[in-house]
């Protein structure tokens, strides 16, 4: 067998084994809200948040240049959450660090102490 067979039949391999840890990462998770599950839109004033999932749905918004300097923690305080079905507001002045035409960072979580991996993000620039 040459070098160049090898090397071809463990890139495929590598390959196909890529697109299907990426395929299956990206299914619908029941217990964890996607990208699909949430509705971030851009007003004059304030950011709408719309949350499409089944369970409460908690979030932080910061300026994406503040990200680095801040250490957080998530906090799923009482009104901070949107329901399900539910509908907020969130002003910029809200926002963490946010300065008029900066990217915002969303990030959301369900659970009241959710672990990094169970924390997802949108970005949006108003």
């Amino acid at each position: 067998m040459h070098i160049n067979d090898i090397v071809l039949k463990n890139g495929l391999f590598l390959y196909v084994l890529l697109t299907a840890a990426l395929f299956f990462s990206c299914s619908d998770n029941p217990v964890h809200p996607g990208a699909k599950d949430i509705s971030l839109e851009a007003g004059e004033h304030a950011l709408t948040v719309t949350n499409r999932f089944p369970r409460e749905l908690y979030y932080f918004a910061v300026e994406w240049g503040r990200v680095a300097q801040i250490q957080w923690t998530p906090a799923s305080k009482e009104g901070t959450g949107i329901p399900p079905g539910g509908t907020k507001k969130i002003s910029y002045d809200k926002v963490y660090g946010y300065r008029d035409g900066t990217t915002i960072i969303f990030y959301y979580w369900i659970k009241k102490n959710p672990s990094v991996e169970e924390i997802s993000f949108l970005t949006i620039t108003p």
